[in-house]
């Protein structure tokens, strides 16, 4: 993956942890009784898809298979990650247009990384 490529989803995948830990630290939106187990699945999920995205762009293309297994993994915990979104509009936690935004964001860092997963399959 080249440089600048590397670093557009990793970039995002940093605004949607940024937007997640701002979210789910307002009492407002998720009040405390929420904090051990919804909220705090959610932040695991927003911080290891970064994580897996760094470690896949600092990954070796010699070493493809490690790469695109992190690659899933960080898809992996969007799809996990949206669940929680939807779980929390569903309980009425979330209302559905702030959802609507958090899910974009978490839509955009899977997109990318499905596109980055398909151009190193095809190298």
């Amino acid at each position: 993956m080249s440089e600048g490529k590397g670093l557009q989803v990793i970039v995002k995948a940093k605004d949607l942890a940024e937007h997640t830990y701002r979210v789910t630290s307002n009492d407002k939106v998720f009040p405390k009784k929420y904090r051990l187990n919804i909220v705090n699945e959610m932040l695991c999920k927003s911080l290891h898809i970064h994580n897996k995205l760094l470690e896949a762009n600092r990954t070796l293309l010699k070493d493809l298979g490690r790469r695109q297994e992190l690659q899933t993994e960080a898809i992996t915990y969007c799809e996990e990650l949206q669940f929680y979104i939807e779980l929390s509009v569903r309980l009425g936690i979330l209302s559905y247009d702030r959802a609507e935004y958090w899910s974009g964001l978490v839509s955009d860092v899977k997109r990318m990384t499905i596109a980055w997963r398909k151009r190193d399959k095809e190298r």
